[in-house]
């Protein structure tokens, strides 16, 4: 069986369904709902290449579209959509599935009838955990491109464990101070107006001291955004908090402080 591009199901030397509105291809999730012509099973775990049962299954689909040429219901597009197993992780394996299947479709086709498959559109997608690992070959005949569901992969079961398992990476100096900036309740009301020549001032302190104390210039950018944002909240405990976020010698953290809380009690209007 297959979806003709009139919106009805045909089978070849069968009755043809006369034209109805074609159904919607989702579900919610969204699931696939046109039920493949073939589905190819079997795989070993992560295994992706093809046995000699699995190559006799494809190459009866390969004839089953040549047979097809030329005529009114030639088949133009072959999908291919890889799945894998609940306890299955390896990155890419359904793809590797769906590609491997084409790959096989596209040798029996060459064998079969010459340059056809050029003719054809192929589609390979993986869409992650399935009931087994799997790849489904969807066919499509007409002028039109086949109706493609939106990619929805789902994760298995063994990939979401060892990614809730996998060691974190440790938080940089850098990264912990965005996150004490990106992080912050919304600022009081301003009590102070500051010009561009106020923080311009503020930032040539900020670099000399920190030029002095040999500070990294990968966090000399963001200790001035800090800065800045303890001065508009004219908040010390927020300078505290992200000068202690650099982890910088003690030393060198009390001189950043004292440079940048004189700022703080700078008066503007």
């Amino acid at each position: 069986m297959y979806f003709n591009d009139s919106g009805g199901f045909s089978g070849f030397g069968q009755l043809t369904v006369p034209p109805r509105p074609r159904p919607s291809l989702l579900q919610p999730g969204p699931q696939l709902v046109m039920p493949p012509h073939e589905t190819i099973t079997g795989f070993g775990r992560d295994i992706s290449s093809l046995s000699a049962v699995q190559r006799e299954r494809v190459n009866r689909v390969a004839q089953l579209i040549a047979s097809t040429w030329p005529g009114n219901a030639a088949i133009s597009s072959v999908r291919l959509t890889g799945y894998i197993h609940g306890n299955e992780w390896q990155a890419g394996l359904g793809e590797r599935r769906a590609i491997a299947v084409r790959d096989a479709l596209l040798s029996a086709l060459n064998q079969t009838r010459p340059g056809l498959a050029t003719q054809l559109r192929w589609i390979t997608e993986d869409r992650g955990m399935g009931s087994e690992g799997k790849v489904n070959i969807y066919l499509w005949s007409g002028p039109t491109p086949p109706p493609v569901p939106p990619l929805f992969r789902n994760p298995s079961l063994a990939e979401i464990s060892r990614r809730l398992m996998a060691p974190q990476a440790p938080e940089t100096p850098e990264q912990r101070i965005q996150r004490i900036l990106t992080t912050l309740p919304p600022a009081p009301p301003v009590r102070r107006s500051f010009t561009q020549m106020f923080w311009q001032r503020v930032d040539e302190q900020l670099n000399t001291i920190m030029s002095r104390l040999d500070v990294p210039r990968s966090l000399r950018g963001h200790i001035r955004d800090g800065a800045h944002a303890a001065i508009r909240r004219g908040s010390e405990a927020l300078l505290n908090q992200i000068v202690g976020a650099t982890g910088l010698p003690s030393e060198v953290q009390d001189a950043i402080r004292s440079s940048a809380r004189a700022l703080l009690e700078v008066p503007i209007r």
